[in-house]
């Protein structure tokens, strides 16, 4: 799959009163596919491990109650990856992201606005260890 079959940019829209490009990113071979879990598998590790949503594993096994609960050996439908489409909103003047819209198969899933946003921000270089206490890395 090559990059610009997948990528389809829509022009300029507003967002939040910022000029943007709107781009779109399908993912042609999305589907919900059978997976059949082992033994100490949770709907979270699973949705770690393969980088997908654990909300849409829950809400299309809606037998499952709790996505940090073992599972054992069942058959549970998973997405193939993350989502179906993504509308990519890019601040016009500094080029970057400042909204972003993820769909799945049924429609708008997650939706997500960047404000906010310190461009050339400053980091001390102890923020980049994982001791750094701020972060609360465990």
């Amino acid at each position: 799959m090559k990059l610009d079959e997948i990528i389809q940019y829509c022009g300029e829209e507003y967002v939040s009163n910022t000029k943007c490009h709107h781009a779109i990113v399908e993912i042609p071979d999305f589907r919900f596919m059978e997976y059949k879990t082992r033994n100490g598998e949770t709907v979270a590790s699973i949705a770690e491990e393969r980088k997908i949503s654990r909300y849409m594993i829950m809400e299309n096994n809606r037998f499952l109650s709790n996505s940090r609960k073992s599972l054992g050996t069942m058959n549970i439908k998973i997405p193939t990856c993350y989502a179906k489409r993504f509308d990519i909103y890019i601040d016009c003047e500094n080029l970057i992201p400042t909204a972003l819209k993820v769909y799945d198969g049924k429609g708008l899933y997650e939706s997500f606005k960047f404000t906010e946003i310190v461009l050339d921000a400053s980091f001390h270089p102890d923020e980049f260890d994982r001791s750094y206490p701020e972060y609360g890395f465990r």
